[in-house]
């Protein structure tokens, strides 16, 4: 997906899905932009159900470059998730963000 795509997913506030170590992944995608390395990233906050409960991890770097079978869900989020903040840091470039 584009980063157009990312984007939009975090306009529209939809959870994304996609492969990433060889593990789907459900996530909050909360800021697309470019890390110190020149890389492309996505900063997202995976959420996992754990014990029949739903549970949102910390947010994570993903490298753009190795997400696979990303796609934008139709499931909307109200509010972005816990401990999220604007302007990251670990980005030299943000392109889109919550």
């Amino acid at each position: 997906m584009a980063p157009a795509g990312l984007c939009a997913a975090i306009a529209a506030r939809r959870f994304v899905q996609f492969r990433y170590n060889d593990r789907w992944r459900v996530a909050y995608p909360c800021a697309h932009g470019w890390l110190p390395t020149g890389n492309e990233g996505l900063r997202a906050h995976e959420v996992r159900l754990v014990n029949g409960r739903l549970r949102t991890l910390p947010g994570r770097m993903y490298l753009v470059s190795r997400l696979d079978s990303l796609t934008v869900t139709d499931q909307e989020f109200d509010t972005p998730p816990p401990g999220y903040r604007r302007g990251d840091r670990g980005m030299t470039r943000i392109h889109c963000e919550l």
